[in-house]
């Protein structure tokens, strides 16, 4: 399974999420989690959430480019730009703080009480 690229970690702007980020990426999952939308996904709360802030990819794709340009080789290079081993979460795990985070911070407009139910079974999800 592919990582998924999340908001800004650490540079200028801590706000700054783009429009297609909210509408389709990870913090549209959290939003719509926050709001109460969202209450059934089918996952397995113990598979690993390879969740990458975005600077951290804008960065490697610097590096990359400049190791590349500076260093010629034989072979094509591959390069992978993943939490891995490093910061290991689950999917529980994400799940675990994204609802005290919420509950801390609510979010402005909630419909319901933020929950949300998982499964790896798609007949328990439709239930």
């Amino acid at each position: 399974m592919p990582n998924l690229r999340v908001p800004w970690r650490s540079e200028t702007s801590s706000q700054y999420c783009d429009k297609e980020e909210v509408d389709e990426g990870f913090t549209g999952i959290i939003v719509s989690c926050g709001l109460g939308l969202l209450r059934s996904v089918i996952i397995n709360r113990d598979s690993i959430a390879d969740v990458v802030p975005v600077d951290m990819v804008v960065n490697m794709l610097i590096s990359v480019a400049w190791h590349t340009a500076t260093r010629k080789t034989e072979h094509v290079p591959v390069y992978n730009c993943t939490s891995g081993t490093l910061q290991r979460q689950t999917w529980g795990d994400v799940t675990a703080t994204t609802h005290e985070m919420i509950i801390r911070h609510p979010l402005p407009h909630v419909m319901r009480y933020p929950v949300v139910s998982f499964s790896s079974s798609p007949l328990v999800h439709d239930l």
